[in-house]
């Protein structure tokens, strides 16, 4: 009868250890090791070539790469800013895109920016470019043409980096009082990121202030472009922090 309890015994103690050392082995992989695989696995599911990440213990994230256009080097910032653990981003991709001569640049944009219906008054919006370096500068009615003249300008040929100094004018008082945006934001909150519980907002002359608390990078950046996206809107400040 001891003989046959035995060796069940000594399994279950050797199963035991075992699970325990794997365990100790996995919560010695470093912090940052761990971050850098998370990453590197999501970036892959967007783009086919490698980039090189670099992740610190606080969160911190460098990333190194070449791309062809700079809206893939904003975007890869996009996709790693979702990863839960990154706090904070050094973006050193390099865009590798053809070489045109600024005032080029200058035209292809200024073109665009007057045939595409998002951006109703293009002519407010100037557009300088230096070494590939666009300067954009005016005014425009709302903050999401600003988003959208950005967007335009990173998918241009020859665009190495902008500069943004785009204006957003004052609404007219009847567009929306800040009582009612208040309310549209809050459920846009509500309805669109219910995990985000730790988020206060508040409306002065159309300007958005959010203070809390959110999980992610991305989450914060989305939350501003939907904002940003309401009649009435005239720009967010985000006091944001990330949990942890």
């Amino acid at each position: 009868m001891k003989t046959r309890f035995f060796f069940p015994w000594v399994a279950y103690c050797f199963a035991a250890l075992f699970f325990f050392s794997m365990g100790q082995i996995a919560y010695a992989v470093p912090q940052h090791t761990q971050l850098e695989k998370r990453i590197d696995k999501v970036i892959s599911r967007y783009y086919a070539q490698n980039f090189n990440i670099k992740a610190a213990d606080d969160g911190t994230v460098r990333i190194q790469g070449d791309v062809d256009a700079l809206y893939d080097r904003l975007r890869v910032f996009d996709i790693v800013s979702k990863v839960v653990g990154v706090k904070k981003i050094k973006n050193e991709i390099v865009v590798h895109t053809p070489l045109l001569a600024d005032k080029v640049i200058e035209a292809n944009l200024i073109e665009k920016f007057k045939i595409n219906k998002a951006i109703s008054e293009p002519e407010r919006i100037s557009v300088k470019v230096d070494n590939g370096i666009v300067f954009l500068s005016g005014v425009v009615n709302f903050y999401r043409e600003r988003l959208v003249a950005n967007t335009i300008a990173s998918w241009e040929q020859g665009v190495k980096g902008i500069e943004d100094q785009i204006k957003v004018v004052p609404q007219p008082a009847n567009t929306r009082d800040d009582r009612v945006l208040e309310t549209i934001l809050n459920d846009i909150l509500q309805y669109q990121f219910p995990n985000e519980k730790g988020i206060s907002l508040s409306v002065h002359d159309g300007v958005v202030t959010l203070t809390g608390m959110t999980r992610t990078l991305w989450t914060e950046n989305q939350i501003v472009k939907e904002f940003s996206s309401i009649m009435g809107v005239r720009d967010v400040i985000s006091s944001l922090k990330l949990n942890g």
